[in-house]
């Protein structure tokens, strides 16, 4: 329960009603401390409070955000610059995002959009798209800051992944498109191939059906394959053993 009530009749807040809110200072929010300031600032910092909302500069935040800071504790939902120049806008709870956001990441000065989506307790959580500084995009589901459950990774090179996740690694059935259109589809495990699985090797039009051990093939057949053969999503051209790095890094994929 919060007990800090601001009246939102008011279009700049009485001192008496924010004083007891200078820690909000730690979140970007510096209150002033004599009423006399507190005129300055509120016409220097273009406050206004109306409709349940407070509002600084170009910033809008819920009054439940301020209500809550002399405790340290706010919900709803706000924006907050981080020290190193990150920056989240969003849903909070208990002080952490939680709910749907986005957050952008601050790279020598620029902010770069770094993931929309789902946070619980502070982390992605729930389906959201994660953009990699490489290139490489995830849009899938994610639990505790990981990939998680279901996704799709493009990697810097264009192979592509699609299929299970768990702690952040391949796991379980999964599909890789690699740059050069051969396609391995079947089981993974901890981010390497395991269990049953068919690789096509698209160029020279044959398949390799077998079962695979921490990322090796142990045996298997190999046969001829038709087009329609290959998964429909593959990316078509190219050929060869070696497998692209989003995938699985450089090595023999047959044997």
């Amino acid at each position: 329960q919060c007990h800090h009530k601001i009246n939102s009749a008011i279009r700049t807040p009485d001192l008496n009603q924010t004083k007891e809110l200078n820690n909000c200072g730690k979140h970007g929010i510096t209150w002033p401390k004599s009423q006399e300031n507190m005129q300055l600032f509120s016409k220097t910092m273009e406050i206004a409070i109306e409709d349940n909302m407070l509002r600084i500069c170009d910033q809008v935040f819920e009054l439940s955000l301020i209500r809550c800071c002399a405790r340290d504790i706010y919900s709803g939902q706000g924006t907050l610059n981080y020290k190193n120049g990150d920056k989240y806008e969003g849903e909070f709870l208990n002080n952490k995002p939680d709910g749907y956001g986005t957050y952008w990441v601050n790279e020598n000065g620029k902010l770069r959009l770094q993931y929309r989506g789902g946070f619980g307790e502070g982390k992605r959580s729930g389906k959201g798209v994660f953009a990699y500084p490489d290139g490489g995009k995830y849009d899938g589901e994610w639990y505790a800051g990981k990939r998680h459950g279901q996704g799709r990774m493009i990697y810097a090179d264009k192979s592509v992944y699609e299929g299970a996740w768990l702690n952040g690694k391949r796991h379980g059935s999964g599909t890789c498109f690699m740059a050069n259109g051969d396609v391995h589809q079947g089981h993974y495990l901890e981010d390497l191939k395991d269990g049953p699985g068919t690789f096509f090797y698209v160029k020279s039009q044959k398949r390799y059906d077998g079962v695979w051990a921490k990322d090796g093939a142990r045996c298997g057949v190999y046969g001829a394959i038709a087009p329609e053969d290959v998964p429909a999503a593959a990316p078509r051209g190219g050929g060869g053993e070696t497998a692209a790095a989003g995938c699985f890094g450089v090595g023999k994929v047959g044997r």
